[in-house]
């Protein structure tokens, strides 16, 4: 039986890997998806601080994330404003 099936049978919400996960961080994992705990704290932060760029249009850091990563949360919030201008009718393709 895996690891991940003894935990949920014992109601736990995470458990201990065999192995780290593909980005090397410690092998704790949730016991419903498997996922990664850290991997799943960078991917929301990441994801919460490109919604609130968006939303209130922040020009500066909102997170401490890796510079290299601040571009891409930059892309993505100018991204989903335009999403959110075109579903909104205020721009035309």
């Amino acid at each position: 039986m895996s690891e991940r099936r003894k935990a949920y049978d014992k109601g736990e919400t995470t458990y201990t890997a065999l192995r780290k996960c593909k980005r090397g961080h410690d092998p704790l994992r949730y016991t419903s998806t498997g996922v990664c705990v850290e991997c799943n704290k960078v991917r929301a932060r990441f994801t919460r601080g490109a919604y609130r760029a968006a939303k209130l249009g922040y020009r500066k850091r909102i997170l401490s994330v890796h510079d290299k990563d601040w571009e891409a949360v930059l892309k993505y919030a100018k991204m989903l404003e335009m999403a959110r201008r075109l579903q909104n009718g205020e721009i035309q393709k």
